[in-house]
């Protein structure tokens, strides 16, 4: 029994001792390949100033490998576009030039490190941003336009609608599938606000509406500007120069919404001697459907800053959704007795203009 137990105990020790050396293994080969990646990379510049340019690309190539560690994969690639280009080999020293903006999007030349023709390369590649993460602010412009499908009244007039500003904030999220086309996603707070004004006998009657929505709007974008990060040559001294353009970008999609809250103020005045009776902050959430989808479409302009954009959004909303919970119209028999009220079949349109920033989460080289 001892004897079985010595063994199992031997066998185990014995699997721990290759685990560990295996892993000693891997840790050792990791920094064997990047100490002489380093090593290798140094080497191959100096045979690049000897102008030993065949020699230097045959030695830099394996640093330039998945296996390599990022930083001498970098290296190696920024080295090769150079060896490249001075074997006037333009292809291969784009590819390279490419993947070295792959593995550092944000790399800034300098004319005191790289060279002229490097700079012109890496300039002429155009890089967009691929996930992007924005914030947007109302300025105060969120128009609610109610239409009206049928209207239902308890004695003999008409109201008329108005529309009312109010303001939205929220969030959006972008994907960059290639220099033209992006979906965007977002999370905003709408305020949509209405009055409505109708008179029978001596009455007169105005009633303020305030519905807050959480609306998850989707939509599709497409940019009419040839790039986003541009560069162009500056004609006198032949230097290369950031290029800023304003980007315009048409929008469509879809849009979906969920009622936080609604609340209504009721004020009708006796005209002959102007007697007021008001009924302030009504909760009438449970007359309206909880749920909205609808259409949405707008056109944008922004302008790069720092690693995102500032943007100017202007956007049209159209539910397709009653608001009206129409099995419940009739249970509110103090409106419909005290002000003579019933709820419309309604449906909310909007115009909205926002402002905000947009960072870039991260960036994709476009290869053509």
């Amino acid at each position: 029994m001892n004897i079985s137990k010595n063994i199992i105990l031997f066998h185990c020790f014995k699997q721990n001792i290759i685990l560990l050396f295996v892993i000693c293994q891997l840790g050792f080969s990791y920094g064997q390949t990047s100490s002489n990646c380093s090593e290798i990379l140094v080497n191959a510049n100096k045979l690049y100033e000897q102008g030993l340019l065949s020699e230097a690309i045959d030695l830099a190539l394996p640093c330039s490998q998945e296996t390599a560690p990022v930083s001498d994969r970098w290296k190696a690639h920024r080295l090769l576009a150079m060896l490249y280009l001075a074997s006037s080999n333009n292809e291969l020293a784009k590819k390279s030039a490419e993947e070295m903006l792959e593995l550092n999007p944000t790399y800034q030349t300098s004319s005191l490190n790289d060279p002229t023709e490097l700079i012109k390369l890496l300039k002429s590649i155009l890089l967009i941003p691929k996930l992007s993460f924005g914030m947007a602010l109302s300025m105060g412009t969120n128009s609610t336009f109610p239409s009206v499908t049928k209207e239902y009244i308890v004695a003999d007039y008409n109201k008329t609608y108005t529309a009312k500003n109010s303001y939205f904030f929220g969030a959006s999220v972008g994907y960059h599938f290639n220099e033209k086309f992006s979906l965007t996603g977002g999370l905003y707070s709408v305020n949509n606000k209405y009055n409505i004004d109708y008179q029978f006998n001596n009455w007169s009657v105005n009633v303020s509406n305030k519905l807050n929505y959480l609306n998850l709007p989707v939509m599709l974008e497409y940019s009419l500007s040839s790039r986003i990060f541009g560069q162009k040559m500056r004609p006198t001294s032949g230097t290369w120069i950031p290029q800023k353009k304003l980007k315009v970008t048409l929008q469509a999609g879809m849009f979906g919404g969920r009622l936080l809250y609604s609340n209504s103020d009721f004020s009708s005045t006796y005209l002959p001697d102007n007697t007021i009776r008001k009924l302030s902050n009504m909760n009438t959430i449970s007359s309206r459907n909880l749920y909205q989808f609808g259409l949405i479409t707008g056109i944008a302009t922004s302008y790069e800053v720092g690693h995102g954009n500032l943007f100017l959004k202007m956007n049209f909303s159209k539910s397709l959704s009653n608001i009206t919970k129409q099995g419940n119209r009739y249970n509110y028999t103090e409106l419909s007795n005290d002000f003579y009220y019933l709820d419309d079949n309604v449906y909310l349109r909007s115009a909205s203009i926002s402002l905000g920033y947009s960072f870039y989460m991260n960036y994709q080289v476009i290869r053509k």
